[in-house]
């Protein structure tokens, strides 16, 4: 089994986190949720268990728009509902193509890593997604089959 999609999940998530300022446990969470459907509070509760607490992550996501109330609560009738939001699936679904060798992009203007003014880290985390593209690049031409000229 030759399978390496993990193999830059830090360096994905690191621009992640610095793109869509998430940290780790909100992005595993949505991660999660990507395919699970309607949810209410107390599912939600029991997902976030293994992670640390976090008094107010429920109404932070709802407020950012990563998650979005389906069906709002009625006095003691109805629970809220909710779901990922369409952005928070955007999200997801950008972080497996990138893991399965879709490129992040260089440019500044999308990925706070390639701004000229950066700390030691995220230079060095810039390095890695130049890596990552070289890799993914060279990948891909080592996959495509050789171009012959008509006989």
């Amino acid at each position: 089994m030759n399978h390496d999609f993990l193999k830059f999940w830090r360096v994905v998530r690191y621009y992640v986190y610095k793109r869509y300022d998430l940290d780790q446990q909100n992005v595993e969470l949505l991660l999660f949720l990507r395919h699970h459907g309607k949810f209410d509070k107390a599912d939600f509760h029991n997902f976030e268990r293994v992670m640390s607490w976090t008094q107010y992550r429920l109404k932070k996501l709802v407020d950012e728009g990563w998650i979005e109330i389906l069906r709002r609560r009625k006095r003691g009738k109805r629970k809220e509902v909710y779901r990922i939001s369409p952005k928070g699936k955007k999200l997801v679904d950008t972080i497996y193509r990138k893991l399965m060798g879709e490129e992040i992009t260089m440019s500044p203007a999308y990925n706070p890593l390639f701004k000229k003014k950066t700390r030691y880290r995220e230079a060095k985390h810039r390095d890695a997604i130049i890596a990552m593209n070289e890799y993914y690049r060279d990948l891909k031409s080592k996959e495509q089959p050789p171009h012959h000229a008509p006989e």
